[in-house]
């Protein structure tokens, strides 16, 4: 018996040498070693940091090597058991150890290939620097952004009207700030549905695209504050051709509307740089961050000149970022072919352009799509934004294969000025962080607006009310925590229209907003909630009218109220 040990375990050294060890392999277990060391020494001293973004990138890796050495510990001494009890004839123990022995090899094995898949999505995950708290110094703020989010009472997507739908968006704008100090008489107002490909769900809600009848009722809407103006429709589709798209989505029987411009039809013609179709623009010095277009990025005219621009994405993911929405919808949408396709095959509609595919990596490449999405946006950013929330769709932007199990029953509209904000909040209604997507957080720091989730202000329904999770093939952005934050209300007083709170608040807690009759008030409270001193203004007549609605980082939410 001793001799088949032996035999075994030449074998494993034959099939597995120290020599063959590759450079990754090496690499992998010093990442791992390095990550549970500094996960160790940051999260003991303070469990909480185990939420930081740091630490869930540092914690796949260190569980992992854990997984490996027990496994790698499990075997050597099982085998090593195994051996003597082989050598004393206990057969019944030193084969009960040889099996333990091959299942921690089975675990050690296997634990090697969980390295290396989480290694290939670290090489896909772009780098992400830290996100810039805007008033880390401040406890009373006003909201950076505000975003509205209108959910039909109807029981699926499917059931809801043009009329329905027509309430729905004009609340949301209203909510949202609505469009009397954006849209004035007589100005060019350019409306930018996505139009990514004709979807095999119809027209009505189907998830992939933005829905004709939420078109109409924002065409309406510009309509009545700018009666001797232009309206322009402008997209440029996934498919051959945009005019097709929308011919077959509904979009050309919208009324009211001056032009319906396909964006790859009226840019100039093939590496036409200098056409007078194009306007070439460039970044402030250091802020470029997609090298390979050295700091000149080409648009449309009619669309950059555009007076207000309106931003009609669909609540989606994407394979090559984790959602795709407000500013997506426009870095990739408005793209001239002629410049940006990877083959002139865009002047012949029979043949599928590859438009963007290399120019832009989809391919899941490190930080290509998210600094083109900043670069891009940022060169000509939108006024507004109301999305597409009828219907989420999972494993986006298409669905290819028309799998119904792929689209959601979201039921909703959403507003915002500030797409980033927009955006922010879509992801954590997709279960994704937006401080762990480098596009959001760049242009955050670059102030194009908000998406730190604690300076966001969400009117009408909250996040964790709707929130699912959506799957796609991109994961190094999700979250798991949709509990609420532990917070009680320790002590409180009315008076003078004041109210002095104390709460008992988790390290989760990031922070508070107070509602008196079910009307927000302005500011947020973003530290000190156990001392915060509240101005209730004229509103509260009686405690029984005022709720505290405590948040973490994902916008879970527990709601309390005065007893």
């Amino acid at each position: 018996m001793r001799k088949m040990i032996f035999i075994k375990a030449t074998y494993l050294r034959s099939r597995f040498p120290i020599n063959s060890i590759s450079k990754k392999k090496l690499i992998m277990f010093f990442l791992g070693f390095s990550a549970l060391v500094w996960f160790l020494i940051r999260v003991i001293p303070k469990p909480s940091r185990a939420t930081y973004p740091c630490q869930r990138a540092a914690f796949p890796l260190a569980s992992t090597f854990v997984t490996w050495l027990i496994g790698f510990a499990g075997s050597f001494s099982s085998i090593k058991k195994a051996g003597n009890y082989f050598s004393n004839a206990k057969y019944l123990y030193a084969f009960t150890f040889l099996l333990i022995s091959l299942f921690s090899f089975t675990i050690m094995q296997f634990s090697g290939s969980l390295n290396t898949s989480f290694a290939k999505n670290a090489e896909l995950m772009p780098d992400i620097p830290p996100i810039i708290d805007i008033d880390s110094d401040k406890e009373v703020v006003n909201p950076k952004a505000t975003v509205a989010i209108v959910q039909s009472e109807k029981a699926e997507a499917s059931l809801i009207t043009a009329a329905d739908i027509d309430t729905m968006v004009r609340k949301a704008v209203i909510m949202a700030g609505g469009f009397d100090t954006l849209i004035k008489n007589g100005q060019n107002v350019v409306i930018k549905p996505n139009l990514v490909c004709s979807s095999g769900f119809g027209k009505d809600a189907n998830g992939q695209t933005t829905d004709w009848r939420i078109i109409q009722s924002v065409v309406n809407m510009v309509r009545e504050k700018n009666p001797k103006g232009k309206i322009l429709i402008m997209e440029c589709s996934g498919e051959p051709t945009t005019m097709n798209v929308m011919r077959k989505m509904g979009i050309l029987d919208v009324k009211n509307v001056d032009s319906f411009i396909a964006i790859e039809d009226s840019s100039g013609g093939w590496r036409e740089y200098s056409s007078p179709k194009l306007i070439k623009v460039s970044l402030p010095i250091g802020k470029a961050l997609f090298l390979k277009a050295n700091n000149e990025y080409y648009f449309n005219k009619v669309y950059y000149d555009a007076d207000v621009i309106i931003d009609l994405p669909v609540l989606k993911t994407h394979n090559s970022v984790p959602g795709t929405g407000a500013v997506k919808n426009i870095a990739l949408g408005v793209m001239p072919w002629g410049i940006y396709c990877d083959t002139n095959n865009f002047v012949n509609p029979a043949i599928y352009p590859m438009r963007r595919g290399k120019y832009v990596n989809h391919a899941g490449s490190k930080n290509d799509m998210s600094d083109w999405l900043h670069d891009y946006y940022m060169a000509r950013p939108v006024d507004f934004c109301i999305m597409d929330a009828l219907t989420g769709l999972e494993y986006g932007p298409v669905n290819s294969r028309n799998n119904p199990e792929y689209r959601k029953n979201t039921r909703c509209i959403i507003a915002a000025k500030d797409a980033i904000s927009m955006d922010a909040i879509e992801y954590l209604i997709l279960q994704k962080d937006p401080a762990r997507t480098r596009y959001l957080v760049t242009l955050h720091n670059d102030s194009l607006g908000c998406a730190d989730p604690k300076y966001i202000r969400v009117k009408g329904i909250r996040v964790d009310q709707i929130r699912e999770k959506y799957r796609n093939n991109i994961n190094y952005a999700d979250y798991t925590d949709v509990e609420p934050p532990v917070v009680t209300i320790d002590s409180y007083q009315v008076k003078n229209n004041k109210l002095i709170l104390k709460l008992k608040a988790d390290t989760k807690v990031e922070k508070v907003e107070i509602s008196v009759n079910g009307q927000q008030l302005d500011k947020i409270y973003t530290k000190n909630f156990n001392s915060l001193n509240i101005d209730l203004g004229k509103k509260a007549k009686n405690k029984n009218e005022i709720k505290v609605f405590a948040y973490d980082h994902y916008l879970n939410c527990k709601v309390l109220e005065l007893n």
